[in-house]
């Protein structure tokens, strides 16, 4: 009996372990949840301070750096305006957006506490007829031109 006892407790300690969790619709967040909710819930960051296109595989990487108006801001993004449609200018337009604080933010903070990175890859399909990148926030903007394809390399053995 005592034999038993001294083998169960290996398992015992084991099983102590694994746990599960039962969703309680009453500690859910009240925030968003779909991610139709999250998009519409971020709002445009207010300066853009840097910006970067550089070309890849099919398309362009667009890259900025951008300011939060205020501490707390998260999850940022880079969202097409538009669908993604050429302005007259012949600029695609991006606008820098991220979530804002859940709670009551802290107040503006340093400029280095509000900085954000974003990137987005931007396919040659929305390119075609556009010639530049702009990105959007809201007190500021920046754009740059559209790098070209790069020639195809030359099949070897070929001179």
């Amino acid at each position: 009996m005592i034999r038993s006892a001294f083998a169960l407790i290996p398992i015992a300690l084991m099983l102590a372990g694994c746990s599960y969790s039962v969703a309680n619709p009453l500690s859910e967040p009240d925030g968003p949840q779909t991610s139709a909710e999250v998009a519409a819930a971020k709002v445009r960051l207010a300066t853009v301070d840097t910006l970067d296109v550089g070309r890849g595989f099919r398309g362009v990487l667009v890259q900025v750096t951008a300011t939060a108006p205020l501490q707390g801001f998260y999850a940022p993004e880079l969202r097409l305006l538009d669908g993604g449609r050429p302005t007259a200018d012949g600029a695609v337009v991006l606008e820098a957006v991220a979530l804002p604080p859940d709670a009551s933010p802290v107040g503006a903070g340093p400029a280095s506490a509000r900085s954000m990175i974003a990137a987005q890859f931007v396919g040659d399909d929305i390119l075609a007829g556009a010639r530049k990148i702009r990105v959007v926030g809201t007190d500021s903007g920046l754009e740059r031109p559209i790098p070209p394809v790069a020639p195809a390399p030359a099949p070897a053995g070929s001179s």
